[in-house]
């Protein structure tokens, strides 16, 4: 019947689970973000780890914004690591969740541009955002 088993507590449970986990990998990302950049300051990724505005939106009202900042912040992570089809792709599935993205696309496009990568960024980014 699906992933809900057709229960009310089965469905809010499967419509919180991924803005929980988004949550919980975003803190993972920024980890490892610290540890190569230096950046975000441990007290910055502490409150941003027990923000209780976060744990209301993901951890009560199953909201799927974690989900697409996760995927940003991963497409963050990729310029860092120097990978543009991999910020490509992480942005291409942020869009399929949201709109907003599109706003931050220029971003990324004046990132990549100089260090001559744009094409590949954008072709990912282009296919993923079309395939949806």
């Amino acid at each position: 019947m699906g992933a809900s088993d057709g229960t009310v507590r089965n469905f809010a449970l499967s419509l919180r689970v991924p803005g929980i986990l988004a949550d919980f990998l975003a803190v993972l990302v920024l980890m490892r973000l610290r540890e190569k950049t230096g950046r975000p300051p441990l007290w910055a990724l502490v409150l941003f780890a027990l923000s209780p505005v976060s744990l209301m939106v993901s951890g009560y009202h199953g909201n799927v914004d974690p989900v697409m900042t996760l995927f940003l912040l991963v497409a963050a992570w990729m310029c860092i690591e120097q990978k543009p089809l991999l910020c490509g792709i992480a942005l291409g599935i942020a869009c399929q969740i949201k709109v907003a993205p599109l706003l931050v696309a220029p971003v990324f496009a004046a990132y990549w541009w100089p260090r001559k990568k744009f094409t590949g960024f954008a072709l990912a980014a282009s296919i993923v955002t079309l395939a949806g």
